[in-house]
């Protein structure tokens, strides 16, 4: 079919979040249904879908615009596939900007000059206004657990008079938030999996562990004192060949598994005590990133290491420990043989992958069905969105993903765009409030604060005014429209572009997942996915909530936030087959000529 260079121009601008230029046209009557399935079409052409919600700027969108009337002829606009064949897969590596991890890691780099103020707003503090969110710095001291054990052992404490008798299968399943840790332990044997608790708390709070190391004297700790480093994942990820950055990375992982392991066989000594364990470890990456499979390579040493140097004789772990675990890493990757201390099958899987694992699992699973789903993990530095297939092999997942995104737009990146634009307005407007500015510095610092964050822009301070004469340049709605482009274009829409046709991705389910995912900024993705203007007519979703697992053994944990465990569970269970890039089907483009000589075969 044909592509009118229009719709291409549109399509490019979109692509950076701008719109194409227009100038006013009349127009005229073509006899056109304004409701014809398949094309893109503006709010004020498709009076059924009603306008966009006021926090969307539509400006940054896909979309096209009606046609005018003219004595040329009709070219049909370019639509998705109508074909129910299956696009063709292959393996492929993806490209990653990884500057994206790098935002919100240095707190002094470059602000976006979009949170900057202008002189269409109005602002006013009073006297005694003050900063309306945590003031916790997101170092305050943790009552972790107190355990009997160190978890350098791999095996239960012997018992006197009690051998193992059978070999027991037993997956560590560890999700490596940007802000929070948490750990399952699954066992298929039982048909349970444990959700280990780290620290002195009920529900959630007691599953989620915040990303944040101690060094003191060169010993690294879990416990507050000396130097606390945050941002360990996120500044790997920034920086993955920095070697400061891999050595923390496998310092924290380690101490985690010794906690992890150190629970298991104080709680569930009776359950393990004649057992020989037979030791599996799963690492939740990215989706993104693990299509790539350098970066999956280097994460799977790293997590190699850590479980070395977790089961290393040395109690205290410190920077010579680290150094020994990454060489000997590399030397099992080079063949030698483990001993049973290091002996562990090491496994980097999706996220996304490991979090729709409890529904692919249950009875509700329809193998026969299409089986396409879209995943949205709103994290704290980065949102993570996929739009994938699964299919269940021989005893094994395989995930063929049509595309996949990474951007810095989670919750504390949100909340320091809000801090920056706070910043300068008051440098701007009122200078002198040095005590609030110092209290913005002090916020942007942390990725791993616990506490909530104002609802709003306008909420960060008490006694405080502010009013936006144009709409459109509101921090928080310029900051939606990025996270609108990233998944309702970037994710759903873009997916429309060869991969699956309008049948396949007309009322697909969407997850929506992550601490992020419970705020009401990030859940007008709800709404908005069903009734954008830039997106086709008959683009609908449907929102599902993650099933709380029966055999999840998570103590005070409710169902509305099995979601932040979801990854740990999956990755204690799923057996994960071929992890695939979709490539698109190719469209080809016809021109059609009404010139005798154009289609004439010569001999």
């Amino acid at each position: 079919m044909r592509v009118t260079l229009e719709e291409k121009l549109k399509e490019a601008f979109a692509k950076i979040g701008q719109e194409l230029p227009v100038r006013p046209l009349t127009i005229q009557s073509t006899g056109h249904k304004p409701g014809h399935a398949g094309r893109h079409q503006h709010a004020e052409c498709k009076p059924e879908r009603g306008q966009a919600p006021a926090e969307v700027i539509t400006e940054q969108t896909p979309a096209s615009r009606q046609g005018a009337a003219s004595k040329k002829k009709k070219v049909e606009k370019a639509r998705p596939p109508l074909s129910s064949k299956q696009p063709n897969a292959a393996a492929q590596q993806l490209s990653i900007d990884l500057s994206v991890y790098r935002q919100g890691v240095n707190p002094r780099e470059t602000r976006d000059a979009s949170t900057s103020p202008d002189t269409r707003y109005e602002m006013s503090l009073g006297a005694d206004s003050a900063p309306c969110w945590g003031h916790s710095d997101g170092m305050k001291t943790l009552e972790l657990l107190k355990l009997e054990l160190t978890g350098q052992q791999v095996q239960p404490i012997p018992k006197e008079g009690i051998t193992a008798q059978e070999d027991r299968a037993l997956v560590l399943g560890l999700d490596f938030g940007s802000s929070s840790v948490k750990v399952v332990i699954g066992d298929s044997a039982l048909e349970k999996a444990f959700a280990v608790p780290f620290r002195n708390a009920t529900g959630l709070p007691s599953f989620l562990l915040p990303c944040r190391l101690y060094k003191e004297g060169g010993v690294f700790s879990l416990e507050d004192g000396g130097r606390a480093m945050a941002d360990i994942k996120l500044a790997f990820l920034a920086h993955p060949t920095v070697v400061k950055y891999q050595q923390r990375v496998v310092a924290f992982l380690a101490l985690i598994i010794r906690r992890a392991r150190a629970w298991l066989f104080s709680e569930k000594e009776v359950v393990y005590r004649s057992s020989n364990i037979v030791w599996r470890m799963a690492l939740g990456f990215p989706t993104a990133n693990h299509l790539d499979p350098e970066q999956t390579k280097g994460f799977r040493l790293l997590g190699a290491a850590a479980w070395i140097l977790a089961g290393s004789s040395e109690e205290k772990i410190d920077d010579i420990g680290v150094i020994a675990a990454l060489h000997r890493a590399e030397a099992l990757d080079a063949g030698e043989l483990p001993s049973d201390q290091e002996d562990v099958e090491l496994s980097v899987v999706p996220e996304i992958a490991a979090q729709i694992y409890g529904y692919v699992a249950s009875e509700r699973f329809d193998n026969n069905a299409a089986n396409n789903f879209m995943m949205v993990d709103i994290g704290a530095g980065t949102i993570d969105a996929s739009l994938f297939h699964v299919k269940r092999g021989r005893g094994k997942w395989d995930f063929e993903f049509y595309t996949a995104t990474v951007e810095p737009l989670g919750a504390v990146n949100l909340h320091r765009n809000r801090l920056d634009w706070w910043a300068r307005a008051i440098e701007e407007r009122t200078s002198n409030r040095e005590d609030l500015l110092e209290a913005i510095s002090a916020a942007r610092k942390v990725t791993d604060g616990e506490e909530g964050m104002p609802q709003q822009l306008e909420a960060y301070f008490s006694a405080a005014k502010v009013q936006f004469l144009d709409p459109r340049q509101h921090s928080d709605r310029q900051f939606y429209g990025k996270v609108f482009k990233q998944v309702g274009h970037e994710t759903y829409w873009k997916t429309s572009r060869g991969y699956l046709t309008r049948e396949q991705l007309t009322d697909i389910p969407v997850y929506l997942c992550g601490g992020g995912s419970r705020m009401p900024f990030y859940g007008r993705l709800k709404e908005t996915l069903n009734n954008h203007p830039s997106l086709y007519e008959w683009m609908r979703v449907k929102v599902r909530p993650l099933e709380l697992p029966k055999r999840l053994d998570a103590p005070g944990l409710v169902r509305n936030d099995f979601d932040r465990l979801s990854v740990a569970y999956g990755l204690s269970f799923l057996n994960l087959g071929k992890v695939l890039k979709s490539i698109p089907k190719s469209v080809i483009q016809v021109t059609v000529s009404d010139g005798w000589r154009d289609n004439y075969i010569e001999k």
